[in-house]
């Protein structure tokens, strides 16, 4: 048999169904990833933590004489041609839950399906399969809570594959030269599995800060405030199954406590915002959300919106976090939730420029994260209460001494290394 496995948010070895799949029927495998049509638009620490990671896989994937083919063809285009040359048999991937890529996923099954090639989908991107959901999406409840309680007495969480031993032969292709243009990298996150399943176990094992992480999470300054295990979550270079194994495994060892149930709760948001975006389709991206009934008015003023994107509002609270944004890729959850908030509610002006901006510089940018936290944020999406934030307000309560908005707004130094 002869198998091309479509790579996209599933960058890792282990803990890998297609892998294990394909190695246990046994065959040849092509493995390739398309580029992002987007990727020249992203910001440079974006680009820069995707070429680690893709780098990374590749080496590894090379200790068992497999090699991953890195492409600026989209799917659609290579198939036709790939499977002139090769008759694959099976078309392999992992499914999503966003419009967009299931679209693509759509399209690319017809077309299989028309070359007489057997498409196989593996649901690993969630924490929760799908198919292990208490419910139907489309039944989903409207607010967080509501499913958090359904899922708290019927939570099934595959346990995560570990060993791959792969002995498939490995189809190759001339690998293509990418011009990545400039990339810039965060001293923080090392793109790669490895460093994924490294970051986990520092975190959880060798420093213990998940102790902490209740106390902490909502910190603006400190590597382990809180996990940062989002980049690679979504890059799929690590798995939540994994990370939720792994608390619960600590757990058998220290006890529960409040911060191992906070972690474990926001990866139920991670799932929750991924069915979301699975439920409502295209609705999400739309600037009335999914609450197409209650018009929101929003203005489309691009000064004011560009004086936001720069960190230029004039509001130290917000623009610090802009300021890192723009330098690092990176941003906190609490940053996060303030200057969304700001442009929507504070400015009124169109989130889904805000949404835009942020899918083009964050390194932990994912489709069902970005655009459902967004509607959330400007209260088009699952949030009852709508809420308007007070920046000085924020900044007392998570910055008291202002050493996060010194620190960029000075553009200064993060843990001694200029950004």
């Amino acid at each position: 048999m002869k198998y091309l496995y479509w790579m996209r948010q599933d960058l890792r070895l282990h803990d890998n169904e297609v892998f294990k799949w394909a190695n246990e029927r046994g065959g040849e495998i092509l493995i390739v990833y398309p580029l992002p049509s987007s990727l020249p638009n992203w910001g440079l620490q974006r680009r820069g933590f995707l070429k680690q990671s893709l780098e990374e896989l590749q080496k590894t994937l090379k200790s068992f004489n497999l090699s991953l083919h890195v492409t600026q063809h989209s799917i659609h285009e290579l198939l036709p041609t790939l499977h002139k040359t090769h008759q694959f048999t099976h078309l392999l991937y992992s499914t999503e839950h966003a419009f967009n890529e299931l679209r693509d996923e759509k399209t690319l099954k017809t077309l299989a399906n028309n070359l007489a090639i057997e498409t196989v989908s593996f649901d690993q991107s969630s924490l929760i399969k799908e198919a292990d959901l208490p419910i139907l999406i489309e039944k989903l409840p409207k607010i967080f809570s509501e499913f958090k309680k359904i899922i708290d007495s019927n939570l099934k969480v595959s346990v995560p594959i570990h060993e791959q031993n792969l002995k498939l032969s490995s189809l190759h292709l001339p690998q293509e030269k990418i011009d990545w243009g400039p990339l810039a990298f965060h001293p923080w996150f090392q793109g790669g599995e490895e460093s994924g399943i490294s970051r986990i176990h520092q975190y959880i094992w060798e420093t213990q800060s998940i102790l902490h992480y209740d106390d902490t999470r909502n910190g603006m300054i400190n590597k382990d405030d809180s996990s940062k295990f989002s980049p690679w979550l979504a890059l799929g270079a690590i798995s939540a199954r994994e990370i939720f194994h792994q608390v619960k495994e600590f757990e058998k060892n220290h006890g529960e406590n409040k911060s191992t149930y906070w972690l474990i709760y926001e990866l139920l948001w991670r799932d929750y915002f991924k069915f979301y975006a699975k439920k409502h389709g295209s609705k999400i991206f739309h600037l009335q959300g999914i609450n197409q009934k209650n018009q929101k008015f929003f203005e489309q003023n691009k000064n004011e919106f560009n004086k936001w994107t720069l960190g230029e509002t004039g509001e130290p609270f917000i623009d610090s976090n802009m300021k890192e944004l723009l330098l690092t890729g990176w941003m906190s959850n609490r940053g996060r939730q303030n200057v969304s908030n700001y442009l929507a509610k504070t400015l009124k002006l169109d989130w889904t420029w805000g949404a835009d901006w942020f899918e083009k510089n964050l390194i932990d940018y994912d489709p069902c994260q970005n655009w459902g936290n967004w509607n959330y944020t400007a209260g088009v999406g699952a949030d009852p209460r709508d809420r308007l934030f007070n920046p000085k307000s924020q900044a007392n309560a998570y910055d008291p001494e202002g050493l996060y908005q010194k620190l960029w707004l000075n553009k200064g130094e993060l843990n001694g290394k200029n950004i």
